[in-house]
């Protein structure tokens, strides 16, 4: 992945809702061994993806601090006072 998009709030909380949900799924102990087996690698194929989400987008807004370090100083714009981090996260997640 070239990691140039941030997945946005709705989607990701969406996406990471529904696979929470997905993981809850109880054992059945009804399901024939093959069925069981399927089930249990797709949870842990889930399990797999919501980490990756999470680390995708910490990486990409770690990349964009870097990035446009001088931007977030003010000293592109001549700034009296540099943005806090939570300023300089809003502004990565709002500029998708």
């Amino acid at each position: 992945m070239k990691k140039e998009t941030y997945l946005i709030f709705n989607e990701k909380d969406q996406f990471i809702t529904e696979l929470d949900y997905l993981l809850k799924y109880p054992r059945i102990n009804w399901f024939r061994l093959k069925d069981f087996l399927k089930i249990r690698k797709q949870k842990k194929e889930l399990r797999y993806t919501k980490h990756k989400t999470i680390e995708y987008n910490e990486v990409f807004i770690a990349r964009r601090l870097k990035d446009y370090y001088s931007f977030f100083e003010g000293t592109d714009d001549g700034l009296k006072y540099p943005l806090d981090i939570d300023q300089r996260i809003a502004i990565i997640r709002a500029l998708i």
